[in-house]
């Protein structure tokens, strides 16, 4: 392996380690650089186009200021011959500064000028009473964020003179010691200087680098510093997951787009590595264009007709099937269209097709009335309304940016700085799923309970002055209890799938008229997944899925402490939901992990509010 490189999955460079995100390898820590930086030798966008892609998301995506971008997927390296082939994203070693963990002395930069590009390797230097410290260097654990989504390195330098009775004029960088004092206080000492230790007990304040800090650098690829708006920078661990929200535009392949055949000579150009040079047909008298066609038309064996024909179609926006701009306006009417593409059954389905349905509402009414069922869990089993089977399934994930959440603050920052940019970095996943939805004419009865209504009330407060959770998302009753329903069923997925519950994803479908959960895995393998989830959609598998994962719903280990819990979690957008019942892996749930609560499931009983399935199991 290159000792320059670093191997994360494809699908992690639009997620946790996208751009401006603190990532960690083993013992290396570092930030991807933006996709301004992410071109070959000749300044072209590195990473092939994906060729087919919904209508509804590029639509989305110039409403959400892309206009007209191409989605490149991001590059990869291959093993040929003991040798890695193809493209790297570019990222920066961060913090600057590593620490001893012997004597307690700070480094800055000391991989410059090393043999060795391995920070496994790097020890301390320091030499106190005629002996090498020899100690293993690791990174600092604490960086400085701002509320506009700026990163850097904290001043350690400044910082060991903040004390009024210190040598303000020292400059000494590297005899800085980090350490804790016999107190255990965290504390920061220039041995140049001997300035007083600097007591770090509060450096999470948001007020420690007010009037101290008024410069930093915007990012820690770029050297340029800038001077600090009005609101102070905080100090925060580099662990701390409000460093780094990425935002990201998903959507399903769905018809027509879904039916394509991505074997269509159309496809296949235009994910070319040539396609650039020759897709605009009015130069196709330069001699580079001749020969391109020549080579393309010989690779794909066919003539250069049919290329410049397929051309034509690329030009004229083929996969375009005439969806007007003003028809998505937002995220959930994207929501919206796959819904219905799921809950519409397609005839003459075909092998290459990349959504494929298996409906079984029929089979799951007809297997409640056939077995013998206890009443009140065959009630729990009507709760369900639709049960569908989607065997195959395709999922463009598109990297739209990132936020960094301090206080109220949480500016969005394109994937090019706000640079404007003619691609965006996105990823192609295949898988299987189950959907289901609930009782829509119960759904809307037990909603109108206006206790339900209240307790909904207080997390949607507390969400508006919140960054955790997408905008577009309104803390109903509704939301809430298909949330908490759909972690149930994943944790319960987790014993009976096979699948490990991270690799386990949810998507809610919620408005004032529809209901419905769809749980799949999807993987950037064209082989798609396992296979295992989707037999869970069998009406005798999913009734008992269901019914476990309710009965679960009705306890947790810690209560009644979360039970009674008036807010938890981030930003307090929980309440009955902790580790112990609810959450999951910060990769299976898109809304970080908030607007959760088990008593939308099972009521309550200290003001006897009725949670939906309690509320079900009561009705005549």
């Amino acid at each position: 392996m290159d000792k320059n490189t670093i191997t994360v999955g494809q699908t992690k460079t639009i997620g946790m380690c996208s751009v401006g995100a603190i990532c960690r390898a083993g013992s290396e820590c570092f930030v991807p650089c933006d996709i301004s930086f992410w071109k070959d030798k000749a300044g072209k966008p590195l990473g092939k186009p994906i060729a087919i892609v919904r209508e509804h998301l590029k639509i989305w995506l110039k409403h959400k200021g892309f206009q007209d971008v191409e989605l490149l997927k991001p590059p990869t390296l291959t093993h040929v011959k003991n040798k890695l082939l193809g493209n790297k994203i570019p990222v920066v070693r961060f913090p600057s500064w590593m620490v001893c963990q012997k004597c307690g002395r700070l480094h800055y930069l000391p991989w410059m000028g090393k043999k060795s590009n391995s920070v496994e390797e790097l020890k301390c230097d320091t030499s106190r009473a005629k002996k090498i410290c020899n100690g293993k260097l690791e990174f600092v654990t604490w960086v400085l964020v701002s509320g506009n989504g700026w990163l850097d390195d904290l001043p350690w330098a400044n910082m060991a003179h903040y004390d009024e009775a210190a040598n303000k004029n020292c400059r000494s960088k590297d005899q800085l010691t980090l350490k804790r004092d016999p107190h255990g206080r965290l504390t920061l000492k220039c041995d140049a200087c001997q300035s007083q230790p600097l007591n770090l007990s509060g450096l999470r304040n948001k007020d420690f680098f007010t009037n101290r800090v008024q410069t930093m650098r915007s990012q820690p690829w770029l050297l340029e510093r800038k001077n600090l708006e009005n609101d102070p920078p905080v100090a925060m661990p580099l662990t701390d997951a409000r460093i780094h929200f990425a935002d990201i535009a998903s959507a399903l392949d769905i018809p027509p787009e879904s039916r394509i055949n991505e074997h269509d000579i159309r496809a296949k150009i235009r994910q070319h590595d040539d396609y650039q040079i020759i897709k605009d047909l009015k130069n196709n008298n330069s001699r580079t264009v001749k020969r391109t066609l020549k080579k393309i038309a010989r690779h794909f064996q066919t003539s250069k007709d049919e290329v410049k024909k397929a051309l034509t179609d690329l030009n004229e926006g083929w996969p375009n099937y005439g969806i007007q701009a003003d028809t998505v306006k937002s995220e959930n009417e994207m929501l919206e269209a796959e819904y219905k593409a799921i809950c519409t059954e397609y005839k003459d389905i075909q092998q290459h097709e990349r959504f494929i349905t298996e409906h079984q509402t029929a089979q799951w009414k007809d297997y409640l009335e056939s077995e013998d069922i206890p009443e009140k869990t065959i009630k729990t089993g009507k709760a369900i309304e639709k049960l569908i089977i989607i065997n195959r399934l395709r999922e463009i994930q598109v990297f739209c940016g990132f936020t960094r959440q301090v206080g109220t603050r949480g500016n969005l920052i394109g994937p090019a700085l706000g640079k404007k940019t003619d691609w965006l970095p996105a990823c192609e996943l295949y898988g299987e799923g189950i959907f289901f939805s609930l009782d829509e004419k119960k759904v809307s009865q037990w909603e109108s309970d206006p206790l339900c209504r209240d307790r909904a009330k207080t997390i949607q407060k507390r969400l508006k002055t919140s960054a955790f959770v997408k905008n577009q998302v309104k803390a109903t009753p509704r939301f809430i209890l298909l949330h908490t329903i759909a972690h149930q069923i994943i944790r319960e997925l987790e014993f009976t799938s096979g699948y490990p519950v991270s690799s386990i994803k949810e998507k809610i479908f919620c408005s004032e008229t529809i209901n419905g959960i769809l749980i799949y895995v999807a993987v950037p393998n064209k082989m798609g997944s396992l296979g295992g989830l989707s037999e869970h959609g069998k009406p005798d598998s999913f009734f008992k899925l269901w019914i476990k994962a309710m009965a679960k719903a009705d306890h947790c280990t810690y209560d009644p402490i979360c039970a009674e819990h008036e807010g938890q979690g981030p930003d307090q957008l929980n309440r009955a939901a902790c580790h112990g019942c609810s959450l999951l892996p910060e990769v299976s749930c898109i809304y970080n992990n908030c607007l959760l609560d088990r008593q939308f499931i099972i009521g309550n009983g200290v003001n006897h509010m009725k949670g939906f399935i309690s509320f079900i199991q009561n009705q005549p």
